[in-house]
């Protein structure tokens, strides 16, 4: 390796002799091109003058401030302090100075400015040597001021910055090779140093061709990162909102360079098309703040209207982000103490102003819903994106890192450049599962803590104890990993916690969050769930419920629930916690569902200060310890609330095995919430709440609300609760009207002739009154809502039993996977090794089966029907017979049945055979069958199996049906043997053609399919769901919902991560090898020729247009 001094002069040769007058490489070079220089330049008096302004006042602050904000000349004063400042400082000031070319004051400042940094020994600071990312930011600012401002340096100021640049580059190389940010992926450190790397390397490479080795290197680690990236398909990254706005710079400057210079296209990347949400959903009411979950602060580190723009130009194009960065702004301005840090304010001015279109105009987002799912990150929020005023809600319960890269880490993906945990230093996790903040009406209640330790009392979580492992919390023990300055995910137990959210609902004006986080505690503590539910009743009533289980050997004695607040006076008042904040109280009362439990509790205030970003910051709480036993679980309500409304406390009105009611009262309307703490027990589910989601709500104002499922009044109300209304108030007018006239008749002469007509019908008078008066009464009681339950009149619901059948290779390993994702199911596949057929005379085909048995063939079937119901309805009794089966996967299996014995069973075929059976086994299953037919469109479908090879194995399977199928050999059903295989069965006996496998596999997905619509066509909608694979794939959401609304099954947050994750991420592949993903839907039209897409469309037409698909329209 040669030496720094030989390193040195090899430079100075090369660059002897480069003079004004050479034929220099163009500058600028890196985000646009010297021509481009004077369209910026008009831009900044016309469509981007409002950001020139920004950059113009800044700049303006530096010239009168030199001292303050020119880099040092002792390189020790450098050194001596983070000084990432003056990198990022410095792009904003070349951007100033390449656009207005005139202020000379500017342009020698930041001469001065390179020049200085150019002199420096080295860029790191004294006190963290190791810490390459201040010189990141130095780098990226000489690198970026050199390519904006070169056509106004002289010669030797161009020779000495360049030098620094191609030195500090190669020796940043060098490090990059052997330090960590060099081998891990997706954290701050890695992109913005390979990010630094990469721009030193391409402004050097636009002298020297040498350093493409160092664009090619980084951009293909960089590469790596992007593509495990894809698996994080909600936008989000664990770090927290403020602290991700660090790596999102980083990320969206390689995505703009990559395309720029290396000709790789990111634009469409499910990261960054979902990442506006994530910034969008942890924006706080009035755009002034983000959530603080985990590693951030009240602000954003850096940006987000550089973030935003960026969005809105290459990826979004919607106009909703350059929305949401026009909001921040504007609260900025009016909220100065807001703005971001004197460290950041400035960094991102140039990048917004070359990233932002004019073109796209700003415009609100539409949105169905306030409530955020982020299913990777197991944070759901609400309110995010609002204005002022608007309340404002978070919750979190999720794995180490999120779902896609503790899946990674834990299954061995990308194995060949992942090596474990330590290519993602997951260190800005916190140990808050179970955490929430509330903000009512926009203003803080219970809050975050922020940047800092990593402490379970500052995320608003359970502690438990006593313990004798206890490090930093007392005698109490919080979550695994917590205790340090960084999270330590090496502790053990870290990487086995599961936590993950159960419910995420708004319905009717109301919220409903919950989660289970027992994982997350050190198993010694011997519990077995810790469960918490979140209400939000009103926009200023948030009501909590923990529900806490031991084993029965623990030797916990207690729980500690602790909420901060960290702004206003809190004081506790007769066992009320009292905030007092802005001129408004809020209150924090709480109840426990055992009266022993509740008078041996206790509730107390504090506060203390904790070190965070190079400085301090002071928390107080609410501390409420309640005792907790081995032979009950211990059930906790909570009620944050604040002034304007009249509160009651909570209450209890049941507790049960499966579950507890709580109520509470509101401005004289009952609250009545019901609360499934089984939550992982369908069966449970259903015997507390009378239906199988997770939680419901009833008022006496007249709401019902099942989460999770469609909203719900009694038929009788929602018939005739208009005409009776009518009638009650027709009938109060008629009453008013007789009980005035008889009032005043009774007090004037009995003289008058009309006077006289009523004496002598007063008796009548009295019972047309006293009637009214009755049915009035009547109607007022009738009137009155109930609380009662909203599954009342679904007395005969069962759960359901799901079977899910399609052609082979046409996607269904995705529906099933769905449902492995949740507690609330079994999944298993016909035939396998679990389950077998029975010995009968039927054989059935393989790939497909052309015998059709309806519903009525019960009798001629009657073992198999056994059988069959069996599965379904006796699944501990029928696979006991396994026991003997020393198979690991039927190991497996009998382990899941007997830990969870109420899941549904959820059966799929493996191949077609059961397509036109359907009717059948629907009813051998029973009324609780729920059947799921999977089609795929024909033409992906053959080009499939063509280019897989998979149709040799078709050709084998057909030969074999044909030869073996009962219903073939015999044809002992009759007309149950579908006519339409008949010509089928003359293709695959015709050597003639043999050959014609594209003919043959469209003929065997058109007679497959025409059986199975035709022949199911009489299946109830109630247990007969058509499901197409490529609405999986386009409208993933939307599909899920649709799936677990036909089996009358709420949609858990896991499942609806998976789904979006196979479907967006590019990453999975079906079993014939093609990439899943919307923009591979059409793969098969560059794969197929012109006449062999019409081959197939002509054979396949009739059943195409029944299912919705469209043939390809040529010129």
């Amino acid at each position: 390796m040669p030496t720094e001094a030989g390193i040195i002069g090899l430079l100075l040769l090369q660059l002897v002799g480069m003079s004004a007058s050479a034929t220099d490489p163009p500058h600028p070079m890196l985000y646009f091109d010297y021509d481009s220089v004077a369209t910026l330049r008009s831009k900044a008096i016309n469509s981007h003058s409002r950001i020139a302004d920004k950059i113009t006042g800044a700049v303006k602050l530096m010239k009168e401030n030199k001292a303050d904000y020119l880099p040092p000349e002792s390189v020790s004063d450098f050194k001596g302090s983070v000084n990432e400042v003056y990198g990022d400082n410095l792009c904003m000031l070349a951007m100033y100075c390449l656009l207005f070319p005139k202020d000379r004051e500017a342009l020698k400042m930041a001469h001065v400015y390179m020049d200085t940094l150019a002199g420096y020994s080295s860029w790191e600071v004294a006190a963290m040597p190791h810490d390459e990312m201040p010189i990141s930011h130095t780098l990226v600012g000489l690198a970026t001021a050199y390519d904006f401002l070169y056509n106004t340096l002289k010669v030797e100021q161009r020779k000495k910055v360049f030098m620094r640049i191609r030195l500090s580059t190669h020796r940043y190389f060098e490090r990059f090779k052997i330090s960590g940010w060099g081998r891990n992926h997706i954290q701050t450190e890695t992109f913005t140093n390979c990010v630094a790397l990469l721009i030193g390397a391409l402004v050097v490479r636009s002298h020297d061709q040498r350093a493409s080795q160092w664009v090619e290197l980084t951009a293909t680690h960089l590469n790596v990162s992007m593509t495990l990236l894809s698996m994080i398909v909600d936008g989000s990254l664990s770090q927290g909102v403020s602290y991700s706005t660090y790596t999102a710079l980083s990320v969206f400057t390689f995505t703009f360079l990559a395309n720029r210079h290396l000709g790789l296209d990111y634009y469409s990347h499910v990261w960054l098309t979902e990442y506006f949400w994530f910034l969008y959903g942890t924006t706080l009411p009035g755009y002034r703040e983000c959530a603080g979950i985990a590693d951030s602060t009240a602000v954003w580190l850096y940006g987000p209207e550089a973030h935003l723009v960026f969005l809105d130009s290459y990826v979004i194009k919607m106009g909703y982000a350059n929305w949401l960065a026009e909001k921040v702004s504007r609260a900025r301005k009016d909220h100065g103490i807001l703005k971001p840090s004197y460290y950041r304010q400035w960094s991102t001015y140039h990048l917004e102003f070359i990233w932002y279109s004019e073109e796209i105009l700003p415009q609100a987002p539409s949105v169905d819903s306030s409530l955020m799912l982020y299913s990777d990150w197991g944070v759901t929020t609400y309110g995010g994106g609002a204005t002022a005023g608007h309340t404002f809600l978070t919750f979190k319960s999720g794995v180490l890192s999120g779902q896609a890269l503790h899946m990674i880490v834990r299954k061995g993906l990308f194995n060949s450049v992942v090596d474990g945990w330590g290519s993602f230093n997951p260190q800005h996790d916190h140990p808050d599962q179970l955490s929430f903040t509330f903000w009512p009406r926009g203003e803080p209640f219970i809050t975050d803590a922020y940047y800092g330790p990593k402490l379970t009392v500052l995320n608003n979580a359970l502690l438990f104890g006593p313990s004798a492992q206890a490090k930093c919390n007392g005698l109490f023990e919080g979550q695994v990993g917590e205790c340090y300055q960084s999270f330590n995910w090496n502790e053990a137990g870290v990487l086995d916690s599961t936590a993950h959210l159960v419910a995420s609902y708004e319905e009717m004006d109301t919220v409903f969050m919950s989660g289970e986080a027992v994982s997350s505690y050190s198993k010694h503590m011997g519990l077995s769930s810790v469960y918490r539910s979140v209400f939000l009743l009103t926009p200023d009533v948030l009501l909590v419920v923990d529900h806490v289980m031991l084993n029965p050997h623990s030797t916990t004695t207690h729980l500690s629930a602790i909420f901060n607040m960290r702004e206003g006076l809190l004081q506790l008042k007769w066992g009320v916690a009292q905030l007092f904040n802005k001129g408004k109280h809020y209150y924090v009362e709480w109840c426990v569902d055992d009266f022993k439990k509740q008078q041996n509790s206790s509730v107390l205030i504090g506060g203390f200060e904790f070190p965070c970003e190079h400085k301090t910051r002071e928390t107080q709480f609410v501390n409420v310890t309640v005792p907790v036993t081995t032979d009950t679980p211990t059930r906790v309500a909570y009620l944050f609330y604040r002034d304007g409304s009249i509160v009651s406390p909570p209450r209890f009105t049941a507790s049960g095995k499966h579950g507890v009611n709580v109520t509470t009262t509101i401005d004289s309307i009952q609250y009545n919430v019901s609360i499934a703490t089984e939550h992982d027990d369908p069966e449970a589910r259903f015997k507390w709440l009378g239906f199988p989601g997770y939680g419901s709500m009833a008022t006496t104002s007249g709401k019902w609300i099942w989460y999770g499922f469609e909203e719900y009044e009694p038929a009788y109300l929602l018939v005739h609760k208009e005409i009776i209304t009518n009638l009650f108030n027709v009938l109060f007018l008629l009453v008013s009207l007789l009980t005035a006239t008889l009032l005043v008749l009774s007090k004037s002469s009995w003289s008058h002739p009309v006077n006289q007509w009523v004496a002598n019908n007063l008796h009548v008078m009295v019972t047309i009154v006293a009637s009214l008066f009755s049915i009035l009464f009547m109607t007022f009681i009738f009137l009155q809502p109930q609380v009662v339950s909203p599954y009342a009149s679904y007395s005969h619901y069962s759960l359901p039993h799901i079977f899910v059948s399609s052609l082979k290779f046409t996607g269904s390993e995705i529906v099933t996977g769905m449902f492995d994702r949740s507690p609330d199911f079994l999944h298993v596949k016909i035939p396998s090794i679990v389950v077998r057929y029975p010995e009968v005379e039927h054989m059935f085909g393989r790939f497909i089966d052309p015998c059709v048995w309806n519903e009525n063939d019960m009798d001629k079937n009657t073992m198999m029907s056994g059988w069959l119901s069996s599965i379904y309805h006796n699944p501990l009794s029928h696979f006991s017979r396994l026991e003997s089966n020393r198979s690991v996967v039927v190991k497996e299996f009998l382990v899941a049945v007997k830990r969870r014995p109420n899941a549904r069973l959820v059966m799929a075929t493996v191949d077609g055979t059961w397509n036109l059976k359907l009717p059948w086994a629907a009813k051998a299953i029973g009324s609780s069958a729920r059947v799921i037919y999977i089609i795929r469109d024909p033409r992906p479908w053959v080009a499939a199996l063509l280019k897989s090879k998979e149709y040799k194995n078709v050709i084998e399977d057909l030969q074999y049906t044909y030869k073996h199928s009962t219903c073939v050999i015999q044809n002992q059903y009759g007309s149950l043997y579908d006519p339409v295989w008949n010509e089928l069965n003359h293709i695959t006996t015709g050597e003639s053609w043999m050959e014609a496998y594209l003919k043959l596999l469209a003929y065997v997905w058109y007679a497959d399919t025409a059986s199975a619509i035709i022949n199911n066509a009489n299946m109830s909608l109630d247990s007969y769901l058509v499901m197409r694979f490529e609405d999986l794939i386009l409208e993933p959401e939307n599909t899920i919902r649709s799936v677990f609304e036909f089996v009358s099954m709420p949609v858990p947050p896991l499942a609806q991560h998976y789904l979006l994750q196979v479907t967006r991420s590019n990453q999975f592949k079906l079993p014939t090898g093609e990439q899943i993903g919307r923009q591979n839907l059409e793969w098969w039209q560059d794969y197929l020729s012109a006449e062999q897409i019409r081959t197939i469309e002509e054979i396949c037409q009739p059943v195409m247009d029944m299912v919705g698909y469209e043939r390809v329209q040529y010129q």
